[in-house]
């Protein structure tokens, strides 16, 4: 585990749960909201689980089985069924009785304890759940106490607790002494720190932010883009390991991007690979310019 996991799918996770407390589904929303998270990220992960298994299965033969594929832990599709958990347990809870931040703090306790000790199948990626539970109800409870990013003595105890954490974890891989796992409370607590202090202190970069926007289609689809490119470059050219990596980034970034801008201007594959909400084509005649008499 390198320090950077320590809050890469965390602070995704920690965002997921800060914008779902800004409109918590109620009885008369319910439905809505959980049409919107089957097609936002349901359909999306079932479609590109499909194409990504049938691609690798025609590169390097099957490994495993498309059940397997699709009900258990694949490649990083875990996050999208680990989120429809969280999303589902959360709803629930509101639907019951909206937990506050105490009751927020108990369930990211329990969840730690439950990932830290128990051994927990990766079936719907149930054990991913319970690892990203806390991070989601942490943004969540940033969004009831807005106050806590504003405190600038919080700021200060995250970044101790970051360093602290982070020179552990290095000192680990350097020297071979023992290393911080994810599931343990340091590294949840890493991933607390280093979630407040870039919600805090990320300047806006316009550039980034354009590529942001397509940063869901990046996640479903940059594998597939990237090994595509690896095999290509491979085939037709040796080069550097460095200048290889730049490459295959790039790739990675830019072609979902690409290939989101090109579905865009096509029928149901926009549901299908991004969740994107299904646009009708207006028809040619409109009914202000039907024909006298029609």
């Amino acid at each position: 585990m390198t320090s950077g996991d320590f809050f890469r799918m965390p602070l995704f996770s920690v965002l997921s749960g800060y914008l779902y407390a800004m409109r918590r589904p109620t009885e008369e929303t319910i439905r809505g909201f959980a049409q919107g998270k089957l097609r936002r990220i349901a359909l999306p992960l079932i479609f590109a689980t499909l194409v990504t298994f049938w691609l690798r299965a025609a590169s390097y033969g099957p490994d495993i089985t498309l059940t397997h594929a699709l009900l258990y832990h694949y490649e990083h599709f875990w996050f999208l069924q680990a989120l429809c958990l969280i999303f589902a347990f959360m709803a629930m809870c509101d639907l019951i009785r909206p937990p506050g931040w105490r009751g927020l703090l108990i369930f990211s306790f329990v969840a730690l304890m439950l990932d830290g000790s128990i051994g927990l199948t990766d079936f719907l990626s149930l054990n991913g759940a319970v690892y990203l539970l806390p991070f989601f109800c942490f943004g969540m409870i940033l969004q009831l106490q807005p106050d806590l990013l504003a405190r600038a003595d919080l700021r200060w105890i995250a970044a101790i607790v970051l360093l602290v954490v982070v020179i552990a974890q290095q000192s680990g891989m350097l020297f071979g002494t023992t290393e911080i796992v994810r599931t343990s409370v340091p590294a949840a607590m890493a991933g607390y720190a280093a979630s407040l202090l870039i919600l805090v202190y990320l300047p806006v970069v316009r550039p980034l932010e354009t590529v942001g926007r397509y940063s869901y289609g990046i996640y479903i689809w940059h594998s597939i883009c990237a090994a595509s490119v690896r095999m290509w470059l491979n085939s037709v050219v040796s080069l550097s390991i460095g200048l290889q990596f730049l490459i295959i980034l790039a790739a990675g970034v830019a072609l979902p991007i690409a290939l989101e801008l090109l579905v865009n201007r096509l029928p149901v594959l926009p549901v299908l690979m991004m969740g994107k909400k299904y646009r009708r084509k207006a028809p040619i005649l409109q009914a202000s310019q039907a024909p006298v008499g029609s």
